[in-house]
């Protein structure tokens, strides 16, 4: 079984326009808020190895000065990393590093052009990710789609860690309301409220909305699975929406992304009005 009710759309155009909104489009090298120095679109230097191969393939051709200096800057990261366990004290050192970088003669900075491209040579590892978390044949079933650009964000935000089980069982039993669930609730990757924070959260819901609580053709059983989904989580849901972590560095609990975006209630509407309204229409006709 797959997935119904699919929203076709210009998937790499969604896509980027997702990416660049979360990650943003910093033309120089900066750090994440975790300590790994980043470019572009969110490009994780420390973490994709063939940066220089990466960037080529982008049509950025750095000097042999500027790819010593930036993979430098990535080794001194990584001895960083093994060193300092404290997040904090980690991304201080990171970031200082980073600036040094930056001030130099040989530090590497991106036109708007190259942040794209750069982002378009990346994404087919992401797609790897969702496409073996979901096997071929459901995710061939979500080309060119909504859907499909919410899963490679996940990916490409956490990795295949954030395509769990939950969600690609839900997707596979072709039950929409679960898997939005579980991206806008329920795929954190650990800790990550308690590290990113409003950032981490505020990602789920721009992808939750991309990815749609509604499929096209909604109908009374599919309402009802809307109802279903929130009475069996509607207790990890006020949870999540009405945490109160501030994370360091960041002025805003993580409760806002929620409360800004609108709480459960506000999504929950169109399946209550339909349910109430056809429920009253039923109790006219045996009346």
């Amino acid at each position: 079984m797959s997935l119904t009710g699919l929203h076709i759309t210009d998937y790499e155009t969604d896509l980027k326009v997702l990416v660049t909104s979360e990650e943003g489009t910093k033309t120089q090298v900066h750090t994440d808020g975790v300590g790994v120095p980043t470019i572009g679109a969110g490009y994780a230097l420390t973490i994709r190895k063939n940066w220089i191969a990466d960037f080529v393939t982008a049509g950025i051709m750095p000097t042999a000065a500027q790819q010593t200096a930036l993979q430098a800057l990535i080794n001194r990261t990584n001895e960083i990393f093994i060193d300092t366990k404290d997040p904090k004290e980690r991304e201080a050192q990171v970031k200082a590093k980073v600036d040094a970088y930056n001030a130099s003669t040989n530090a590497i900075t991106l036109s708007s052009t190259q942040v794209g491209e750069l982002f378009l040579v990346v994404k087919g590892a992401y797609e790897t990710i969702v496409k073996s978390k979901l096997g071929s044949t459901l995710y061939n079933s979500l080309a060119n789609t909504k859907e499909l650009a919410s899963l490679v964000d996940l990916a490409y935000n956490g990795g295949s860690d954030m395509i769990g089980n939950k969600l690609v069982n839900a997707l596979k039993n072709n039950n929409r309301a679960e898997a939005w669930y579980e991206i806008r609730y329920n795929s954190n990757a650990g800790n990550s409220y308690q590290t990113v924070g409003t950032g981490m959260a505020e990602r789920r819901v721009a992808e939750s909305n991309l990815f749609d609580l509604y499929l096209t053709d909604a109908n009374e059983n599919y309402y009802k699975q809307v109802m279903q989904m929130y009475t069996q989580h509607k207790d990890t849901i006020y949870a999540v929406e009405h945490n109160t972590f501030t994370p360091s560095g960041n002025n805003n609990p993580i409760k806002s992304a929620y409360e800004n975006d609108g709480l459960i209630d506000t999504k929950l509407a169109p399946a209550k009005e339909y349910l109430v309204e056809n429920y009253a229409q039923d109790k006219t006709i045996d009346g």
